[in-house]
């Protein structure tokens, strides 16, 4: 990852090793403006700052992650592909979902 990572201002010009998504799988990776989703294993993860329920965590879930975290309501699901778009964030599990 790289760019504006954090709200302090830090800029990283050059592609860091996000530590929290080692081990996993990744099948795919989506990035927003202020929020990213990637496929991995059997799960779906996401994080960032989303408003408008883009993470995924229900409509009484936290509205911002700092770190990488499961979207519950899509465990077990084999992820294939993602993207995002403004608001909204699909997976393709064999069957298109989108939150």
């Amino acid at each position: 990852m790289w760019g504006k990572m954090k709200t302090t201002g830090d800029d990283t010009m050059y592609p860091k090793p996000l530590m929290d998504l080692s081990g996993w799988n990744i099948r795919c990776m989506a990035s927003g403006t202020m929020h990213h989703v990637v496929g991995a294993d059997d799960s779906c993860i996401s994080w960032g700052n989303a408003q408008y329920g883009e993470l995924g965590y229900g409509p009484m879930g936290q509205k911002s992650s700092a770190n990488p975290k499961k979207v519950d309501s899509l465990e077990g699901m084999h992820v294939t592909g993602c993207w995002l778009w403004i608001r909204t964030v699909s997976d393709y599990c064999g069957q298109s979902k989108s939150w």
